[in-house]
């Protein structure tokens, strides 16, 4: 039991060190819309789009406020999700322990799916304004 308890704890530390860090993106369209013509096509006016959207403050404060909440209840969903690894080790052969522990990992994968959907549902509802 010790052995499973010490590898649940090393799995879950080493797939944490591993989480990718964020990326540096680079805008490749701001250059190539500002030659005669181009400035019409769909990809540079939607680029206008998106740039008047990003100067309205109402807007660039409601994806931060959705940008925070994803993190913070992504990360509580991966805490417990690894709760809920850790109670499925340690259950010893338990039936009602083991539905317990499934129940745990269900629900956080059903809240990371619910944080994900809502995440595009409001990125999409903001980009059309």
């Amino acid at each position: 039991m010790i052995y499973k308890l010490l590898l649940t704890i090393i799995i879950s530390v080493s797939t944490l060190l591993l989480v990718p860090l964020g990326a540096n993106a680079r805008d490749l369209f701001s250059t190539s819309c500002n030659v005669s013509g181009a400035q019409s096509s769909a990809t540079c006016t939607g680029q206008k789009n998106q740039n008047t959207a990003g100067n309205n403050p109402a807007i660039a404060t409601l994806r931060s406020v959705t940008n925070i909440i994803s993190i913070v209840g992504g990360a509580a969903s991966v805490i417990i999700l690894l709760v809920g690894g850790l109670k499925y080790v340690t259950s010893d052969g338990d039936a009602n322990k083991i539905t317990g522990a499934k129940n745990t990992i269900i629900y956080a994968l059903i809240g990371l799916a619910v944080i994900a959907i809502a995440q595009v549902i409001i990125l999409f509802v903001v980009n059309q304004l």
